[in-house]
């Protein structure tokens, strides 16, 4: 048997063979826990931006060269600046032991910009305005569950495809147009209500028994 999270995999699964009776679609039980920690979008306690980011998950070692870390640099820069315009602190979480010197940079911009390696990333999710990522990560999702309004950066066009394929995934933006996308989901509530409501559709479509995912898999295991 074939488990997979949603039904949007068991669609896949399907158009590329696998036969239907193979498949059980079952959800994660990685983000049961998760599910049941959902908090509201939006309160005046926060504060902050969340700025997750896996850089060196994006690059092969031959890739990671002056020229990147250049761009990478000018797009902490611009997340920063644009945060400050709203009044909001700027929090940054590299991915746990693949930070690339994170806190140097920061510190040049700002000694204020608080910088969190290792830990959970659960609390700073929840205290956060919203969550910025590059390109694709796991915390998208994490964020999405606790209802947090998501931007990807774009870094790599190899994901291109990907959020062309899931248009409910997040808003993508390209560094240039960060601060003016970052201006809708913090002033016009309508702008984010509705991206809220594009990320639940993406979680319902790739995510089935929200919460559960771990009993279901308890009874399926205890069936065969």
């Amino acid at each position: 048997k074939y488990l997979v999270w949603g039904n949007k995999d068991l669609k896949s699964c399907i158009e590329n063979g696998i036969p239907n009776n193979k498949i059980e679609v079952l959800g994660s039980t990685f983000y049961d826990k998760i599910f049941h920690n959902k908090i509201p979008s939006y309160t005046k306690s926060d504060n902050s931006v969340l700025f997750a980011t896996d850089f060196k998950s994006l690059h092969t070692m031959e890739s990671i060269t002056v020229e990147w870390m250049k761009k990478y640099e000018l797009i902490i820069n611009s997340v920063y600046n644009a945060t400050m315009k709203h009044d909001k602190k700027l929090v940054i979480r590299p991915h746990p032991q693949k930070d690339i010197g994170e806190k140097q940079i920061a510190k040049k911009l700002d000694p204020q910009i608080k910088v969190v390696l290792g830990g959970s990333i659960l609390p700073l999710i929840k205290s956060s305005s919203l969550v910025v990522v590059t390109d694709v990560s796991s915390v998208m999702v994490e964020a999405m569950i606790l209802n947090k309004p998501v931007i990807s950066i774009r870094v790599n066009p190899d994901y291109d495809d990907f959020f062309a394929g899931n248009p409910n995934t997040c808003l993508r933006t390209d560094i240039e147009d960060f601060e003016n996308n970052l201006s809708k989901i913090l002033e016009n509530e309508e702008f984010r209500n509705l991206l809220l409501k594009k990320q639940k559709i993406f979680l319902d479509e790739n995510i089935v028994n929200q919460g559960s995912a771990s009993i279901n898999l308890i009874k399926f295991l205890d069936n065969l």
